[in-house]
């Protein structure tokens, strides 16, 4: 029977570990963030669809069926006729949906054949929560079973494989170009470390020659050649922790700034799945991969190495005290083996339980004034409090882990010290060994068990390591939005090889329309939201879109800022197709003001210029005349110079919107898309944006209003009336009103 067992990294991620379970017991492994990518889970978890989805992308068959509770038999003759693999879905004691995967019935092997057991069988669920595997009785699994079920089985395109690179592999990646320096600081740590060595071997001279015979000259000698080592040993470790420094440095700054300029080319679906607590404690994670890279690999080879010569050169003293050293080796092995694993399984769960709290952290401090307006403080620590406890129960688990491999460890040193004092002693008095070579070999005892301890001590650390570079690379190697070979981008850039396309401009194009030609969208897990959807924007146009919420307007503007492809159907401006335009051209081609203007610490003009380092000012001067900005900013003691403070809070929801579209104005686009853009703004201020808008609708610009007021509305040449997704209505407003149609329903309903 096989044993597959993925464990998630979220609360969330029960469906797509689960789902990444059964693709590798079909012998197909692929990282569980780019399952969750495939399947679309959310923060909140995962849909039988979303399941199907992504089993769909993996060359999997499924159906997800639900059993009958009154017609359908329950039992071992249930669970005995289950396919396997099989994902079921569950509800836990708390309320909470959880899927786990059924494996079937356990079964012995004997004599080449597999027997059930005759008593009562137990079944095989891996619970990804823990990452293993259970056995259960029918009943059991039958208390929590909701009764669906989704069965897997290969396609006709399904190939085996493994996708997910060796932990080896990873760190190779990470020290290219750090190769020269870690190899100078190895040789300096082997160097400091003969120099060690070489002290000690100083103590048989000592006991056997300079003391018996009163060598004052030869301890002269001695002397010097000891400062000697000694300043040489100081230079040694000053170069290999400079060296070290640097190298950690050098690591952590390539690491957290690949990381994040990764992060920040990811498609837009990425961050819908994720918290943002949780993306910075992945940047955390960065840190302890490099502190690893830069000290730890490096002293785990120094110890091998420090184990190994420190035992050739006890050898050559004494077998018989070296046989007893050797004798500790298997008992540091089985105190590493006990712990390895228990340290895996805790480790994970520290960095989970991190994450969650650094999340609600994040998330309290971001809307503290809403926790204020609702005097929700006590219910916010409470969950906090719960959140820290559960990572310092773990974090306690861990260091007493910790605790109790360095004690037995430390017992075993000790005891290994007795030993060698009692048979050395033993050896001394049958003159076997004489009393300066028995010193010198307790004193090699610390070179040889000091190294054992970093060995066992350095399961913890590599567990880290590889949990958080597990972490660090299954986001690092999602497909980025501008990744110019991938088949992210479109169809049309498949089979280049290697070569990257040519960036075509929008001159060949007749036309600066936005065509949605027989768009099919859906979200991930989600039902279908466009279905062969059409429609033309004409360029200096004003057009509007209108409809319920929940009826497609946002994902409408998305779609036509490519944050979404499409599953089907085209984007075109004019004649070109979207995708054989480059990413960055077509976002300066069109801006978007969106429903929550996120400003940016800075000053208010830092924000309109966003990442422009020679703006403009003539630009912006004319933009904030155009749009009511001018008198606000005089009033400010700093004028346009004014820090926004964090996230804007400095200004009025109204003056973020403004400073926004400014922004979005500020590279003339041929096209700017307002999404709720007004809702926040006076009368005074929206009269000011609407002359604004009709000024630049004549200029040439296009402009799409999304919204509910039919303030902002009227203006609109054009109104589309959106309902689930298709185009119940179009025409001017009072076209539209004189049908008396859905647009005349809708307007009513919103009181206008």
């Amino acid at each position: 029977m096989k044993r597959i067992r993925i464990r998630q990294h979220h609360i969330s991620d029960c469906g797509a570990a689960c789902l990444a379970s059964v693709a590798a017991w079909f012998g197909l492994r692929f990282p569980l963030e780019q399952i969750r990518q495939w399947s679309g889970t959310q923060t909140h978890g995962i849909s039988i669809q979303g399941i199907r989805e992504g089993a769909e992308h993996l060359n999997l068959s499924s159906q997800a069926l639900k059993r009958d509770n009154h017609l359908e038999p329950t039992g071992d003759h249930l669970f005995a006729h289950l396919p396997v693999p099989s994902i079921l879905h569950m509800l836990k004691q708390d309320g909470l949906s959880h899927f786990v995967v059924f494996y079937g019935t356990r079964s012995l092997p004997f004599f080449g054949s597999t027997i059930p057991f005759q008593r009562k069988k137990r079944y095989r669920i891996m619970d990804p929560e823990d990452g293993r595997i259970h056995l259960e009785k029918a009943e059991e699994i039958a208390k929590s079973w909701t009764g669906v079920i989704v069965t897997f089985a290969p396609t006709e395109n399904f190939a085996k494989g493994n996708f997910i690179p060796r932990f080896t592999h990873r760190l190779r990646v990470l020290v290219k170009g750090q190769k020269r320096r870690l190899t100078a600081a190895l040789a300096a740590s082997f160097l400091y470390t003969f120099a060690g060595i070489a002290s000690a071997l100083f103590l048989q001279q000592i006991a056997d020659r300079v003391i018996p015979e009163s060598a004052q000259h030869f301890l002269q000698w001695m002397g010097v050649a000891m400062i000697y080592i000694a300043c040489c040993s100081l230079v040694l470790n000053v170069f290999r922790v400079k060296i070290l420094l640097h190298t950690g440095f050098h690591t952590a700054q390539r690491l957290v700034n690949g990381f994040y300029r990764h992060l920040l080319y990811l498609p837009q679906k990425f961050f819908d799945q994720r918290q943002s607590g949780e993306l910075v404690a992945r940047i955390n994670d960065t840190f302890k991969v490099s502190s690893f890279l830069s000290a730890g690999v490096l002293n785990i080879a120094l110890s091998i190495f420090t184990l190994f010569f420190s035992f050739l050169v006890m050898f050559l003293f004494n077998k018989q005290l070296s046989l007893v050293c050797l004798g500790s080796v298997p008992l540091y092995a089985l105190i590493y083996y006990l712990f390895d694993r228990r340290n895996k399984d805790t480790q994970r769960k520290i960095m989970v339980t991190q994450a969650r709290l650094e999340s609600s952290l994040v998330d309290s401090l971001r809307g503290v004034a809403q926790i204020k307006f609702n005097t929700a403080q006590e219910p916010m620590i409470e969950n906090v409090r719960k959140k820290y406890g559960d990572y310092v129960k773990n974090a306690w688990k861990g260091g007493m882990n910790q605790l109790r491999a360095s004690t037995m460890g430390d017992a075993v040193s000790r005891a290994m010290g007795l030993a060698i004092l009692w048979l050395g002693a033993l050896l001394v008095t049958q003159q076997q060994l004489t009393f300066g070579q028995l010193l010198t070999f307790f004193a090699l005892t610390a070179y040889f068990s000091a190294p054992v301890s970093e060995i066992i001590s350095f399961s913890q650390k590599y567990q880290d390591a590889r949990i958080a570079t597990e972490r660090l690379f299954e986001i690092m190697e999602l497909e980025t939005e501008q990744d110019p070979l991938g088949s992210y981008m479109c169809e049309c850039r498949k089979g280049l090889e290697g070569q990257a396309p040519a960036e075509p401009g929008l001159e060949g194009s007749a036309s600066q329309n936005l065509v949605l030609e027989k768009v099919l969208f859906h979200y991930p897990g989600r039902m279908k939201l466009f279905d062969h959807f059409t429609y033309v924007f004409r360029v200096g146009e004003i057009t509007g879109i209108a409809g319920e919420s929940g009826s497609g307007k946002s994902t409408l503007g998305s779609l036509l800022m490519r944050m979404y492809l499409p599953d089907q159907g085209s984007v075109l401006l004019g004649n070109i197709d979207a995708c054989n335009i480059p990413l960055n051209v077509w976002r300066k081609r069109i801006g978007i003001v969106p429903q929550k203007a996120e400003l940016f610490e800075g000053n208010i003009l830092d924000n309109i210029v966003l990442g422009d380092s020679t703006p403009d000012m003539d630009r912006v001067l004319i933009l904030c005349e155009e749009l009511g900005l001018t008198s606000f900013f005089s009033s400010l003691p700093r004028g346009i110079l004014t820090p926004v403070g964090e996230q804007g809070v400095q200004l009025s929801g109204g003056q973020r919107q403004r400073v926004a579209l400014a922004r979005a104005a500020y590279r003339k686009p041929l096209w700017i898309i307002l999404d709720e853009a007004t809702s926040s703004l006076d009368s005074t201020s929206e009269e000011a944006v609407l002359c604004a808008l009709k000024k630049w609708s004549l200029e040439g610009t296009g402009i799409i209003i999304i919204g509910h007021r039919m303030s902002t509305l009227s203006i609109a040449s054009r109104i589309v009336l959106l309902d689930n997704g298709s185009l119940a209505a179009e025409g001017s407003h009072e076209e539209l009103l004189r049908k008396n149609g859905r647009y005349a329903a809708w307007c009513r309903q919103q009181g206008l």
